[in-house]
């Protein structure tokens, strides 16, 4: 209670920024912790946590004061306690400011041991004193830390440089694979050959030669000593014969 004693309390008028909202700024890597209760934030505070009051009126400052300069270290909303009610509040409240562009997770709570209830910040250092609190931070660093590389190996493997990545292996796997010939020399030099392992989509307008064309490349292969499977869900099969014959 004395730690707490010495930390000013400024009065909020209107719609004020976040209390502590400067520790946003301070030359640490280790997480920003964002709690909906003032004597939650103020425990954290007092063993040298960086920690932000996001009350629902100072929501949209926080936002705006983020556009303006970005932090280093991850934001983590701490529920105030480990109920149901309390982490879907949290989780919705990081849903919005995620939507907002905030890069911000939820703590989870599944990481602690089964039973063992979390009744906030300020409760933990009552009753278990300031190193259990500091150790209850570190827990909650090193879950951010885990959780921000977990979204960006997820963010980097949909960017345009894994695309690529994933093209060029793509190649290196075809790399000396033996075509097979359509049996039209013009389009095997420009398929390198002819056909490779994969899917092909051929489109045009209707009765201008699709099936036909398909039929002959299907023959060619056929001839070639390559077993051929024709599907198509609307040509009858009596009517294959009539298509190989009209080319003769």
């Amino acid at each position: 209670k004395d730690a707490l004693i010495s930390i000013p309390i400024v009065p909020k008028v209107g719609a004020p920024e976040p209390w502590g909202i400067d520790s946003l700024y301070v030359d640490d890597p280790g997480p920003v912790i964002l709690s909906f209760d003032l004597l939650d934030a103020l425990a954290l505070a007092s063993i040298g946590a960086r920690s932000v009051l996001l009350e629902e009126g100072s929501r949209q400052q926080f936002v705006d004061r983020m556009n303006v300069k970005a932090v280093e270290g991850p934001l983590v909303i701490l529920p105030t306690s480990s109920a149901e009610d309390d982490v879907d509040t949290a989780e919705g409240v990081a849903g919005i400011l995620g939507g907002l562009g905030v890069p911000v997770s939820c703590y989870d709570f599944s990481n602690r041991e089964k039973g063992e209830e979390f009744m906030g910040a300020y409760h933990l250092l009552t009753y278990k004193g300031r190193p259990a609190l500091a150790d209850f931070v570190d827990g909650v660093s090193d879950w951010a830390s885990s959780d921000l590389k977990t979204k960006a190996a997820g963010y980097l493997a949909t960017t345009t440089g894994a695309r690529l990545s994933a093209f060029k292996e793509a190649i290196g796997e075809r790399t000396g694979l033996q075509a097979i010939p359509t049996g039209f020399d013009r389009l095997d030099a420009m398929l390198d050959g002819g056909l490779y392992p994969g899917l092909y989509v051929m489109g045009a307008m209707s009765s201008i030669g699709k099936t036909t064309f398909a039929l002959q490349v299907a023959d060619h292969i056929a001839a070639s000593g390559h077993d051929v499977i024709f599907y198509s869900p609307v040509a009858l099969i009596t009517s294959f014969p009539s298509f190989s014959m009209e080319r003769i």
